[in-house]
């Protein structure tokens, strides 16, 4: 009885709250190319990651999502990088490849990437998984075809970002064709085209140590509207321990969860990150948070 009140409160709560199916990786924060082509954290290495974020633990149907990416350069200024991500919330579940390329531009002291993404999307829909409906849709909707609809879908993006100093500045629109194509997976935005943008301020503290400032927006005209703020310190380049608040603006402003976030280069080439977040919203009564996990190697490559 209690397992099915807590899939009860679930589902009717989602039914406010499925913007918050696109919420961020906490870790775009340390790998800014899952949401921006142009976006490089390091220019002469070839670069892995991989990605794994378990949202709302503990509710049923709750979304998981796991993304694999690499960065080749292909020669002092060009990159190219693929982001394989897979996407299961409910009955839905997701596969999207993302092809991207970038080029750099020198000035000074400053650098400025400009970058292009093509995505190949296959995704499902499975109205025969128990314990996530509470309704059987195969009995009023004849479309669907032995309980499982298939679709596959193509969207393109651009991107651009700006480094100089302290100072960092991206851009992108990495779903720019209105089709089925969700970034993070979920169907709220879906048909439309959302911006993201970010503003990072690195400021020297003394003894080799920084404090990191990132103001992140998403918006979307006609869905969800996020804005963030992280705020983190990093310790000679070999760790990095953060806060990141995660507000809502669609209609006002609402602080939905806060995420805690830490970073290990456990090897100059190999990183750990974690991110724990919890939850502010109505979410709260089903969940006690979500998790992250991420890792990063690096290949070195001269010139």
């Amino acid at each position: 009885m209690k397992n099915i009140i807590k899939i009860l409160s679930f589902i009717f709560l989602c039914q406010g709250l499925n913007g918050q199916l696109e919420l961020p990786y906490a870790s775009s924060i340390l790998h800014g190319n899952y949401i921006n082509p142009a976006h490089v954290d390091r220019d002469s290495v070839i670069h892995f990651t991989f990605l794994n974020r378990e949202q709302w633990n503990g509710a049923v149907g709750t979304p998981s999502s796991q993304v694999l990416g690499a960065l080749f350069p292909l020669d002092e200024n060009s990159k190219l990088g693929a982001n394989i991500f897979r996407n299961a919330s409910g009955v839905q579940s997701r596969f999207t490849l993302d092809m991207n390329y970038s080029y750099l531009l020198r000035v000074n002291e400053a650098r400025l990437r400009f970058g292009l993404v093509a995505s190949f999307q296959q995704g499902k829909k499975d109205f025969t998984k128990q314990n996530v409906l509470l309704i059987d849709p195969l009995e009023s909707d004849p479309v669907i075809e032995e309980g499982i609809y298939s679709f596959t879908s193509f969207n393109t993006g651009i991107g651009m970002h700006y480094r100089n100093g302290i100072f960092g500045f991206g851009i992108s629109l990495p779903r720019l064709l209105a089709n089925r194509i969700g970034l993070f997976g979920s169907d709220k935005v879906s048909n439309n085209t959302p911006l993201f943008a970010n503003v990072t301020v690195n400021a020297p503290i003394g003894r080799g140590s920084t404090l990191k400032n990132r103001l992140h927006l998403q918006f979307d005209s006609d869905q969800y509207s996020l804005l963030q703020y992280y705020i983190a310190y990093n310790y000679r380049g070999q760790m990095d321990a953060g806060v990141q608040l995660n507000s809502q603006i669609t209609n006002g402003f609402g602080l939905q969860s806060i995420d805690f976030l830490i970073a290990l280069a456990i090897h100059r080439d190999f990183s750990l990150g974690l991110s724990y977040g919890v939850p502010l919203s109505p979410i709260n009564q089903v969940s006690p948070g979500s998790f992250e996990v991420f890792l990063s190697y690096a290949f070195r490559r001269d010139y």
